[in-house]
């Protein structure tokens, strides 16, 4: 008998035991744990959750499941009866919800109970559940927090971007009246000293407008507004286009560029072509520009290539200028950050290029770094991500080249056969000329016909009269007007004919022999250009074209309609949406310039009640696809993006670019 009460004592101590560190290890837990006890109609909880919540013993200990439910929030019963009943049904194996519970003090906390049946009656009827209870008031807060924090965040970030979007859109539009009345200005009879004077506000103008645009990208990719094109591309074609804009600049101070790039970089990626070229531009224009003599190297060669054909660029671009100290080197991709303020001084800028430069690469998959000796030069170098492709660049040249005149002037006869008929190939106009002078001769012949040529394909070395001596003597002959673009070509040291050709607006200087690639692409960079456009120079397929101007501002009114004229162009303005919505109904036109903020009805709405009117026998929509093209102030990438989803076909930014304009006008205007 001793030995059976030893045993019973043992076993009671063990479990009393085992008891004890449970309610122990449900302390650290920081949960408590209960039981509902059919038979007996209570509910006992645990004294670990008495304890910690400021209940008596005999408050909770145990009590009926009435007195357990009216601590419940009322709000709260309906779910937690729901859950007990779906488990005591056989709905459900298990016991797992949350309520609030109230506190002696008057104060709620929540819990989140799990539990289970651990007994039933003979007909497996449920007698006991038990469970735990885990207070989580606090993590419920953290969470609520977190989500308070976050919708502040994109409240902050939706209000950023709101502000942005009508700072852009008040900066353009007065931006639009002075470049726009400035060009026109210059289009009139002026005195020299008035040339000088606009063209130097002009020049102002522009440089502003460079600034807004730094300031704009670099608050679209603060606010994460920037989307990158995902698109064929060729890399040597982006850094030839980047060594076009530099190279005057660069020959005028006397320096010397050079491109080195590995034979295995791909022929053809899928990447975003416009961000590249504006991460060359700015670290190129930067190396010339702190640049006094000696030249600038780019150098590109694969970094990398994995498993999933992607290919890692790794760029390179070093000069030998003024260099920078190793207290620069470190604060050099600071926003509004330059070397030191003498800089901004002297050579002007925002100090955003560097920090606009280092997001744009990162959002292309790589990093950049910068390595600087002062009074010696800089290196940045930086790495792209791209994919492979076997489909090739879009060739969208079709449009700037088809039936342009051009003059190739050459002394070889079989050079000038070559190319001409090169030329014909893209559908373009060619004549030859031998010499410089009987280049001057048909250029003249060609003014006085009003069939002037656009572009003359200029051979450096001749003789009698090179190709400098031609080019000044074309600027002299005041009846070959309008001046066409003129391209250099030679097969001397191209340096020293950017030098002397420096200050003589020469779209460009290729090498022979030309590559028909390299030569396409000097074509077509001419053509893009900024330059005068007079009236001689209008194509005869716009001239007595019908465009309907939709715009709400009377000086925007102005510019857009006398730089239409210019072309030979019939306009109709619109002073709103619902304006432009009746004129589509009674007149035909070919095409709609619609600003996008407008009173009454905006352009987008407009643009699509236009769309909606296609088949119902108005004059204009008979063709659904008339074109409508927004110009207007808004430049945000989401902008362009809703112009086209409203229907339209292109969007075009203020202030407007008359060669830009022209070249929309002249791709969506039918023939």
């Amino acid at each position: 008998m001793t030995d059976t009460n030893s045993a019973v004592q043992t076993v009671e101590d063990a479990f009393a035991k085992y008891r004890s560190y449970t309610e122990d290890v449900l302390r650290w837990a920081e949960v408590g744990r209960w039981e509902l006890n059919f038979a007996e109609g209570t509910f006992d909880i645990g004294a670990e959750f008495i304890e910690k919540y400021g209940y008596s013993y005999e408050q909770l200990q145990p009590i009926s499941i009435e007195k357990w439910t009216s601590l419940i929030h009322p709000d709260d019963v309906p779910d937690v009866m729901q859950n007990f009943a779906a488990m005591m049904s056989g709905q459900s194996d298990t016991l797992d919800t949350i309520y609030r519970m109230r506190k002696p003090d008057g104060g709620w906390r929540s819990f989140r109970t799990k539990g289970g049946i651990y007994s039933y009656t003979a007909d497996h009827k449920p007698i006991r559940i038990s469970g735990i209870l885990q207070d989580i008031t606090d993590s419920q807060k953290q969470e609520q927090e977190l989500i308070d924090a976050k919708n502040r965040a994109e409240y902050a970030t939706k209000t950023k971007s709101e502000f942005l979007a009508r700072m852009s859109h008040e900066i353009r539009t007065p931006m639009n009246a002075i470049c726009g009345m400035v060009y026109l200005c210059l289009q009139t009879e002026l005195t020299d000293k008035q040339k000088d004077y606009l063209a130097k506000t002009q020049t102002a103008a522009n440089n502003l407008l460079g600034i807004i645009n730094d300031i704009l990208d670099f608050s679209k990719i603060e606010a994460n507004k920037i989307e990158l094109e995902n698109i064929p591309f060729s890399v040597r074609d982006v850094i030839a286009e980047v060594f076009d804009i530099t190279a005057v600049t660069a020959a005028e101070r006397g320096l010397v560029q050079d491109a080195v790039l590995a034979p295995n970089i791909g022929e053809h990626l899928l990447g975003d072509p416009l961000r590249l070229r504006q991460v060359l531009l700015n670290l190129l224009s930067n190396a010339v520009k702190f640049t006094d003599k000696g030249g600038i190297t780019l150098t590109v060669e694969p970094a990398d290539t994995d498993e999933y054909g992607k290919v890692i660029l790794r760029f390179t671009v070093k000069d030998t200028g003024i260099g920078l100290s190793e207290e620069q080197v470190d604060r050099i991709f600071d926003s509004f950050s330059q070397a030191d303020v003498s800089m901004t001084r002297k050579y002007g800028g925002t100090g955003l290029g560097l920090a606009i430069v280092k997001k744009l690469v990162a959002l292309m998959g790589g990093e950049i770094t910068v390595k600087s000796i002062l009074g010696e030069g800089t290196a940045f170098t930086f790495t792209v991500v791209f994919s492979k492709t076997e489909q090739r660049p879009e060739d969208a040249s079709g449009i700037l080249l088809n039936k342009r005149r051009i003059l190739v002037v050459d002394d070889d006869p079989n050079a000038c056969e070559i190319v001409a008929g090169l030329l014909h190939s893209w559908k373009m106009l060619a004549d030859t000329a031998l010499s410089g002078l009987e280049a001057l001769n048909k250029l003249t012949a060609a003014a006085k016909r009003n069939d002037p040529y656009d572009l003359v394909l200029l051979d450096w070395r001749m003789p009698r009269m090179d190709g400098i001596e031609t080019i000044r003597e074309i600027h002299k002959h005041t009846d070959i007007s309008p001046p066409p673009h003129i391209l250099m070509i030679s097969a001397y040291d191209r340096n020293d004919c950017l030098r002397q050709t420096a200050g003589m607006n020469v779209a460009g200087v290729l090498l022979k022999p030309a590559e028909p690639a390299m030569l396409k692409k000097a074509l077509k960079h001419a053509f893009m250009q900024q330059r005068d456009i007079k009236i001689e120079e209008i194509k005869t397929d716009l001239r007595g074209k019908k465009v309907l101007l939709a715009e709400d501002n009377k000086i925007n009114q102005m510019v857009a309609k006398e730089l239409l004229t210019l072309l030979g162009i019939e306009t109709t303005v619109a002073n709103n949406g619902r304006e432009a919505v009746d004129l589509v109904k009674r007149e035909h036109f070919d095409l709609i310039l619609m600003d996008v903020q407008m009173p009454e009805i905006d352009g987008l709405e407009a643009a699509k009640q236009i769309r909606a009117l296609a088949g119902k026998g108005f004059p204009s929509s008979s063709n659904s696809r008339i074109p409508i093209l927004a110009m207007t102030a808004n430049a945000m990438d989401t902008d362009y993006h809703k112009s086209l989803e409203a229907g339209m076909n292109d969007h075009l930014t203020k202030p407007i670019n008359p060669a830009k304009l022209r070249l929309a006008l002249e791709k969506w205007i039918e023939r």
